[in-house]
C-alpha cells in the first residue's frame, strides 16, 4: 500500500426510575445527576424561585425523574417551607407538564398507608429515621407540635412509599439549606440523612450545590464569572441577563464578555457593523439570523456572525445559557438594536419541530416518541442521547432495550437515530447517544476522541436504561456503527450487563491508527507518525488548546471535490452532502487523539464475550469489511457474519433498504429474552 493511502487513512481516522442510581456511583460517594437535580428543585421551591424551579424540573424529567416523584417532593415542601411555597411550586410543575404535552413518565403511586392511626406508625417512622425516640423540652412545652410532627409529617408524608427516606432527606436538607434561620433544623436533618444512607461527601455536595445556586439555580456561567446583572441593556432583553467583562486590557482591542441568560431570556433583533463571535460555554441557547431557522447552541458551539447581519441569541425556554461574546473590529464596530423577538417567534424558533442544527437527517416516524435525555458516565461527563419508544409501548411492563452508538465522527441525529427509531417501532426501548466531548454531550476540550471514554459511554447508556421503570435490566443489548462498533464490542468484553452485541460496517480504530490501512504501515512511517504527534503535543501545550481541523464544511456541500479518493469520497457523500450532513458532525477529532488509539488496542479479548452472542453486519462492497471478517474469526461462538448484497460501507449508516432490520430484530428478540 502506498504511503499516500496510509496518509489518507490517517486523515480519515481523525475525521471520524427511582432516584437511586447504580451501586458503582454509590461507592464513589457522589450524587447522581437525578439527585443533583432534586437538590436544585428542592432549593428553588424553598426560595420561591419559579423560573429556576421550572428549569430544574424540566431537566429532571429529561433525566428520568418521574412525575409522581416530583409531586412527592413538592408536596413535602409545605411541611418545611409552608403551603404558599408548595402550592406555587406545584402550580409551576402543572404548567410545565401541560407545555410538555403529556410525554413524561408518571411513575409509581404510593401504596395505601398502614392501617391504624397516623400518630402510631408516624412515631415508629420518626424513631427509625432518627435512630432513637425523639423527646425534648420544646415538645413538652408545645405537645401539639409533637403530635403534628409524628402523625402528619412522619406518618402521612414519610409514610408514602413511592419516595424512599434517603431521597426525602436529601430534598429536606436542600430545602433547609436554601432558607435562612433554620440552622438547627438543618443540622438535625443532616444527621438523619447520614443515618439513612447519605455519605458525608454527598452531604457536602448538597450544601455546595445549594450555595452555588444562590444567584442562579440552574447555571453559574460555566467556568467564567457571572458578573453583574445587565441592567444597562435591560431594555434590549426579554428577561434577565448578567454581564462579566473578561478582557480588561484595552490596548489589545479584543473586548470579550461572558453573557448569561436566565431561562427564556433573549435579546432583541440587532446587528453589528463589525461582526461578532459567540462561543457557547454553559447550558442551552439559541441563535437565529433574520429569515433563517434557529440554531440550537450547547457548550463548545461557535457562531461567527458577519457584519450587518440581523440576528438574536438567548437561552432555551427551560435552561440557563452562557456564551462568550467577542467584539470584532472594535474601533469601528457599532450595534444597532431593533425590535424584540416576539413570544410567537421565540416559541417557533425553540420548538422541537425546529430545523437546522438540531434537525435529524431522517424523518421521524409518527409511531415513536422521541425524548432528549442526559445522564453522566463514570468520568462525570454528561452524555446527551435521544430516547426512542413506540407510542403504544405499555410502560407498566418491562421491555428489552438497546444502546446505539454513532458512526465515527457522527452524531445521534444521523444514522444511530435511524437504528434506534426503527427498532423502537419493533418493541425495543432504544437510545442513540453522542460520544463524550462531541455533539451535544459535555466534555472540554471539544472534539476529543478517547477509546476508553467512548467504550465507557456504552456502559453509561446501559446505566441509564436500567433506571427506566419499563426496561428489563436483564435484557439490554448494544449496537455499534462504524467506529462505535469497536467500542460496543470492547464494552461487552467487560460489561456483562450487555447481553448481546451487534455491529454494522465496523471499523477498528485502534488497528487502523497503529498499523495503517490493511496493516500496511512501515516501521519508518510509524516512527514518523509518532514524531509528528510528539511535535503536535508541544504545539498544543504552547497554544493552550489542542489542534482540531474539521474535515467537512459547516454548510452543506453540493458537489464532491475533484480528484477525491474513492474511500474519502464515500465519507464526503455522507457527512458533507445532503444525504447525511449535520453541522455538529464536521468530522475530525483533535490531532493528538490518535495517540490514545495507538496505545489502546480495542477488542483484544473479544473471545471472552462468549457465551453472549455477537452479530457482525457488513456490506458486500464495503471497503471496511476486513475489520468485521477478522473480528468474526477471533470471536468465540455464538457468532454470525451477515453480508448485505451490494452494500457499501456508508449504506449501512442510513439506508433502510440495506440495513437488515429484520435480522437485527430477530437477533435481539432471541437473545434478549
Amino acid at each position: 500500500m502506498k504511503s499516500e493511502m496510509i496518509l489518507l487513512i490517517g486523515i480519515f481516522c481523525c475525521i471520524l426510575t427511582t432516584v437511586n442510581f447504580t451501586e458503582a456511583q454509590e461507592k464513589m460517594k457522589v450524587l447522581t445527576e437525578k439527585e443533583e437535580i432534586i437538590v436544585a428543585v428542592s432549593a428553588s421551591a424553598a426560595r420561591g424561585d419559579q423560573i429556576a424551579l421550572k428549569a430544574a424540573l424540566a431537566s429532571g424529567l429529561d433525566a428520568g425523574v418521574t412525575v409522581n416523584e416530583f409531586k412527592e417532593i413538592l408536596v413535602q415542601v409545605y411541611a418545611y417551607c409552608g403551603f404558599p411555597r408548595s402550592l406555587n411550586a406545584l402550580g409551576t410543575f402543572m404548567t410545565l407538564l401541560k407545555e410538555r404535552g403529556g410525554k413524561d413518565v408518571e411513575g409509581k403511586l404510593p401504596d395505601p398507608l398502614p392501617e391504624g392511626k397516623s400518630i402510631d406508625f408516624g412515631t415508629d417512622n420518626q424513631t427509625r429515621l432518627c435512630g432513637a425516640a425523639v423527646k425534648g423540652a420544646l415538645f413538652e412545652f408545645a405537645p401539639a407540635i409533637d403530635e403534628f410532627l409524628k402523625s402528619h409529617l412522619f406518618g402521612d408524608i414519610f409514610g408514602r412509599n413511592n419516595l424512599d427516606w434517603r431521597t426525602r432527606e436529601l430534598a429536606t436538607i436542600a430545602m433547609l439549606t436554601a432558607m435562612q434561620g433554620v440552622e438547627s433544623q438543618q443540622k438535625a436533618h443532616i444527621a438523619i440523612g447520614k443515618k439513612n444512607g447519605l455519605s458525608e461527601e454527598q452531604i457536602q455536595e448538597i450544601l455546595s450545590l445549594v450555595e452555588k445556586s444562590e444567584k442562579q439555580d440552574a447555571s453559574d456561567g460555566g467556568s467564567f464569572p457571572l458578573g453583574k446583572e445587565n441592567t444597562g441593556f435591560s431594555q434590549y432583553f426579554s428577561g434577565k441577563s448578567w454581564l462579566a467583562p473578561l478582557a480588561t486590557n484595552k490596548e489589545l482591542n479584543v473586548p470579550i464578555y461572558n453573557v448569561t441568560f436566565e431561562p427564556g431570556c433573549r435579546n432583541n433583533w440587532h446587528k453589528h457593523t463589525g461582526g461578532q463571535i459567540l462561543i457557547a460555554v454553559d447550558g442551552v441557547g439559541y441563535y437565529q439570523e433574520r429569515g433563517k431557522a434557529a440554531r440550537r447552541l450547547v457548550e463548545g458551539d461557535v457562531v461567527e456572525i458577519p457584519s450587518d447581519v440581523e440576528h438574536w441569541h438567548g437561552a432555551a425556554p427551560d435552561r440557563w445559557f452562557s456564551h462568550l461574546a467577542v467584539e470584532c473590529n472594535p474601533q469601528t464596530n457599532k450595534n444597532t438594536w431593533l425590535e424584540p423577538v416576539s413570544d410567537d417567534d421565540y416559541k417557533t424558533a425553540t420548538s422541537e419541530k425546529r430545523t437546522d442544527n438540531s434537525m435529524k437527517t431522517f424523518e421521524v416516524s409518527d409511531k415513536v416518541a422521541v425524548e432528549s435525555v442526559r445522564y453522566k458516565n463514570r468520568y462525570g461527563i454528561t452524555v446527551a442521547a435521544d430516547l426512542y419508544t413506540s407510542k403504544d409501548l405499555d410502560k407498566t411492563k418491562k421491555h428489552p432495550a438497546l444502546v446505539v452508538g454513532t458512526p465515527y465522527g457522527g452524531v445521534k441525529e444521523q444514522g444511530a437515530g435511524i437504528y434506534a427509531m426503527t427498532l423502537a417501532q419493533r418493541g425495543f426501548v432504544a437510545i442513540a447517544f453522542d460520544e463524550s466531548y462531541n455533539g451535544e454531550s459535555s466534555g472540554d476540550p471539544r472534539h476529543v476522541s478517547s477509546p476508553d471514554i467512548f467504550v465507557e459511554d456504552f456502559s453509561a447508556g446501559v446505566d441509564f436504561l436500567g433506571t427506566l421503570p419499563y426496561v428489563d435490566r436483564e435484557k439490554i443489548g448494544a449496537i455499534g456503527i462504524c467506529g462505535s462498533g469497536g467500542f460496543a464490542v470492547t464494552a461487552a468484553q467487560v460489561d456483562k450487563r450487555i447481553k448481546a452485541v451487534a455491529t454494522a460496517s465496523m471499523y477498528d480504530m485502534s488497528r487502523v491508527n497503529h498499523y495503517g490501512w490493511e496493516d500496511s504501515m512501515s516501521k519508518e512511517e510509524y516512527d514518523k507518525m509518532l514524531d509528528d504527534l510528539a511535535v503536535q503535543r508541544w504545539k498544543d501545550v504552547d497554544n493552550g488548546l489542542p489542534q482540531y481541523n474539521p474535515s467537512f464544511p459547516e454548510e452543506e456541500a453540493k458537489t464532491q471535490p475533484e480528484g477525491i479518493d474513492p474511500i474519502y469520497g464515500e465519507f464526503w457523500e455522507y457527512y458533507a452532502m445532503k444525504r447525511g450532513h449535520h453541522s455538529r458532525a464536521r468530522g475530525g477529532f483533535t490531532t493528538t487523539s490518535n495517540m490514545a488509539f495507538i496505545n489502546f488496542p480495542l477488542m483484544n479479548y473479544i473471545e471472552t464475550i462468549s457465551p453472549r452472542p455477537i452479530l457482525f453486519i457488513i456490506g458486500e462492497n464495503a471497503h471496511s469489511r476486513y475489520f468485521s471478517e477478522d473480528a468474526y474469526k477471533r470471536a468465540a461462538e455464538p457468532k454470525e457474519l451477515f453480508v448485505v448484497p451490494g452494500a457499501r460501507h456508508i449504506d449501512l449508516y442510513d439506508r433502510p433498504d440495506c440495513i437488515p432490520f429484520d435480522k437485527l430484530t430477530d437477533f435481539f428478540s432471541q437473545n434478549l429474552k
